[in-house]
């Protein structure tokens, strides 16, 4: 599993960073970026979830395993 921010979406309400401080911190205009760009350790994938559940904005996008092969096989084929 993997997470990002959509660019632009984050409106800085910061439940993200109070949630899961671990996988989130602010930059220095108040917004959220993600601390870890790697795969996440398993146990962090529940707290990547709830984090994301609770962005008002849907700025946080939690990317499953599964869906990470399947774009890297497309983008081969492309």
């Amino acid at each position: 599993m993997k997470i990002s921010i959509t660019p632009g979406l984050c409106h800085g309400h910061n439940n993200c960073s109070r949630l899961a401080p671990d996988l989130f911190e602010l930059d220095s205009g108040g917004y959220a970026v993600v601390r870890i760009h790697s795969t996440l350790p398993k146990d962090l994938e529940e707290l990547a979830e709830l984090a994301a559940e609770n962005c008002p904005e849907c700025a946080i996008y939690v990317e499953n395993a599964d869906e990470h092969d399947e774009r890297n096989v497309e983008d081969k084929i492309s």
